[in-house]
């Protein structure tokens, strides 16, 4: 599967085209995106840095990189 085929890909598509975030280029937004919860939550665990998350510090990073996202792209 493409890059293009993600479901994460073709919402950004449509956000961008509907006028909701303002992105110049999807590739790069889907990546930072990835990179911001690969980067604080999967790596760290996978790698032993860190333990298995509760669910209430899952939501918090959820909607901390949301907003940290949205910051950057939503008009």
């Amino acid at each position: 599967m493409t890059k293009q085929e993600t479901a994460l890909y073709k919402w950004l598509e449509q956000q961008n085209e509907k006028g909701v975030l303002k992105i110049e280029d999807i590739d790069t937004a889907s990546i930072q995106l990835h990179s911001l919860i690969k980067g604080s939550c999967f790596w760290p665990q996978l790698m032993g840095m860190s333990d298995v998350m509760a669910e209430d510090a899952v939501m918090q990073l959820a909607e901390s990189t949301a907003d940290l996202f949205l910051a950057r792209y939503l008009v």
